[in-house]
């Protein structure tokens, strides 16, 4: 049905919501062109819904979005949530072999919170921020103190120790913390988030996937003989898909353009070698 236009703005002020009678109208809905109250209302992207057009598939795709991801586990649960687990069950023997409490208890305390972290305990997304922080200064502290750095270290010296658990838990950090400051690792964990975060998420995951990864292939796989051809072709695929006036919008010009440029100096570099090589074995 095509969107009806208010010739004059005091016509809302006269004419009630379509659900709602008995309220006031405030927006005409951009894809019925029904008049609409607030409590139906919503934008989207910049466009104004009634409630009964946002209950349509892919109308309101932030809020689709949302719903697909939330609670759904994300690459850092998995990550975090298994990685340190199993690394620390697989240094426990060790750890417990050297009699070292304060590393016995730094590893069952590392076990217990990323197994929070895994089963999607809220309060694990800082405690494992708290812990790789905590790290750090131990470390600091322990090998002033002339301790122990690492159960391990008797087979280096204490600078190689001091800088692979410093290296270690400065890494772990940035991980944790980009982890923390990720919406889509808020949704995994059921936190709200405002639109333009949901807006990120479905740009990266389900507008045009495919465009990223087609720049990024072709960045990736510019040395590998043969490569630019596949990733060109992907590159115009994605291309192709893209279409931003389209409802859900969907994204990714820019990054498959750069993946098409990208992709062509390789076909042209290869070619241009292998060229050169059949004519000076001829």
């Amino acid at each position: 049905m095509e969107a009806r236009v208010a010739s004059d703005p005091s016509e809302l002020e006269s004419t009630r919501c379509a659900t709602h009678p008995e309220r006031t109208a405030i927006a005409l809905c951009d894809r019925c062109g029904d008049y609409h109250c607030d409590g139906c209302h919503k934008r989207v992207a910049g466009r104004a819904f009634c409630a009964r057009c946002r209950a349509t598939p892919g109308v309101d795709y932030l809020e689709d979005t949302r719903l697909r991801f939330w609670g759904k586990r994300d690459g850092y649960i998995w990550y975090l949530g298994l990685f340190i687990p199993v690394v620390t069950l697989l240094t426990m023997p060790t750890i417990v072999s050297t009699g070292d409490a304060g590393h016995i208890v730094s590893g069952v305390v590392w076990l217990s919170v990323s197994i929070a972290y895994l089963a999607q305990y809220r309060p694990a997304r800082r405690g494992i921020i708290a812990l790789t922080v905590l790290d750090l200064f131990v470390d600091e502290g322990r090998a002033a103190l002339g301790m122990s750095i690492i159960p391990t270290e008797r087979s280096m010296s204490q600078a190689s120790a001091l800088a692979t658990a410093f290296g270690g838990a400065f890494i772990g950090l940035v991980i944790s913390i980009a982890a923390f400051r990720s919406p889509r690792n808020k949704l995994a964990f059921r936190i709200p988030v405002d639109d333009r975060d949901l807006q990120r998420i479905y740009d990266r995951y389900l507008s045009n996937p495919l465009a990223v990864r087609a720049a990024v292939y072709s960045a990736v796989f510019l040395l590998v003989p043969l490569a630019s051809v596949f990733t060109l072709a992907l590159s115009i695929r994605a291309f192709k898909k893209a279409d931003p006036g389209a409802w859900p919008p969907r994204r990714g010009r820019f990054p498959a353009q750069l993946g098409i440029v990208i992709s062509s100096l390789g076909v042209l570099a290869w070619t241009t070698i292998v060229l050169r090589l059949i004519f000076k074995s001829g």
